[in-house]
């Protein structure tokens, strides 16, 4: 079987990891795996993209045109995408290949157009990763004041899309939708588009091999960080910038921690921040550029805060727990699907700042510490592993391909 995975990137961004990672997964399990992507940036022989410098610079165009309608509304352009225009050699290069299966994932700012969707020949699935497959054109619906809960729209150009997607979805009758999270699932099956189509509830995977618990004591030492504290660790992509990862709400309730003896480390790309310490009791070490930094971040933590105000399903959450280190995190969005109460870590009233420094101090007084890391990282091996998420992803596949269109005609 060949899988094709499409992405906007391979490495950079939660989506692109995601969906390399599933990628990595079914390769381990024998499948013929390959990611074709907007932009590469590891050195990957099975990730596929344009080498001609003519074509890489019609991309980068191309990804401003599509941002265009979004810098034009004064709308954040992170948050929204219209997708109104995409490149034509990325539906020619994913024919070319002639894989089985195409898998989608987050296709935005100019790689494809979403009105081309039928042009793929092959059967299509799609990871949703967030809300926009079934928005008019908003990533994260919460953030959008406009937002209609019944049709997702938030305004005329925002219906002009809604349009254009619906006519899309209809003339591609070989499209499957796979979501993470149950949270997304339930929306996505109730959205007026995508109701219709197939739909299945399969997870992320992590590879175990590379996040997992070290030693503590090493960790801290190798970022510098006491060794007399208790580390809390909060971070994402743009962590300042993204006001969906809700660094606000938790330096608002960090404001009122009486306790001297914790430490917030907070990790990111934010270039208006230098690394080193706020006060002696917020410290931010700036970029992670690589799994195996990161894991060593994780495992000096005694505990990780995900205090996003919208999660589908978080690979901070899910990279902690691997690593033995047990999540705080508000109860939203697919937080509950990776994070037990007070099993492996806190579900927080949403926005709750004193239920969320509840659940720190919680998780940080348990008596048997070495349950709560336990249970964190076990949940994991059982139902995130590569082997795990690639013999479900497999089955799937099988299961799609056997069938002949959507199981619903509107």
């Amino acid at each position: 079987m060949k899988v094709l995975h499409v992405n906007a990137f391979d490495t950079k961004g939660g989506a692109s990891r995601a969906a390399n990672r599933l990628h990595n997964a079914l390769i381990g399990q024998g499948i013929e795996s390959s990611m074709l992507v907007q932009s590469k940036l590891s050195n990957s022989p099975l990730v596929i993209t344009e080498i001609n410098p003519i074509a890489v610079f019609f991309n980068k165009i191309l990804t401003f045109i599509d941002t265009l309608p979004a810098r034009i509304l004064r709308k954040d352009i992170n948050n929204f995408s219209p997708s109104w225009i995409g490149s034509r050699a990325i539906i020619k290069k994913i024919n070319s290949l002639e894989p089985d299966i195409v898998h989608l994932h987050w296709i935005c700012n100019g790689m494809l157009s979403i009105k081309d969707l039928a042009k793929i020949k092959p059967p299509v699935v799609w990871t949703l990763h967030d809300n926009w497959a079934f928005s008019g054109a908003c990533h994260n619906l919460h953030l959008c004041k406009r937002h209609d809960p019944i049709t997702h729209q938030c305004g005329t150009f925002s219906k002009l899309f809604f349009e254009t997607k619906k006519k899309a979805y209809r003339s591609k009758s070989k499209l499957g939708i796979i979501s993470p999270s149950q949270w997304l699932l339930n929306m996505s099956k109730k959205s007026i588009l995508l109701q219709s189509k197939q739909h299945f509830h399969l997870p992320n995977p992590i590879d175990t091999d590379v996040f997992k618990s070290i030693n503590q004591s090493q960790s801290r030492e190798l970022w510098k960080l006491p060794k007399d504290k208790k580390i809390i660790l909060c971070g994402a992509l743009n962590i300042l910038s993204d006001p969906n990862k809700g660094l606000d709400v938790l330096l608002s309730a960090w404001a009122g921690l009486k306790d001297n003896n914790i430490t917030l480390v907070v990790f990111g790309n934010n270039q208006d921040i230098l690394p080193g310490m706020y006060d002696d009791k917020i410290y931010f070490v700036g970029k992670i550029d690589n799994d195996a930094s990161l894991n060593t971040l994780y495992d000096a933590a005694d505990a990780v805060v995900v205090p996003s105000l919208q999660e589908n399903f978080s690979n901070t959450i899910l990279e902690s727990l691997a690593c033995s280190t047990p999540v705080i995190a508000f109860n939203v969005g697919g937080n509950a699907d990776l994070i037990h109460h007070n099993i492996n870590g806190y579900l927080a009233q949403p926005f709750d700042e004193l239920d969320l420094i509840a659940g720190i101090q919680s998780v940080l007084k348990q008596e048997d510490t070495f349950e709560i890391k336990r249970n964190a990282r076990q949940y994991v091996i059982d139902n995130f592993s590569y082997q795990a998420v690639a013999e479900a992803h497999k089955k799937m596949y099988i299961n799609f391909l056997s069938t002949d269109t959507d199981p619903i005609k509107r």
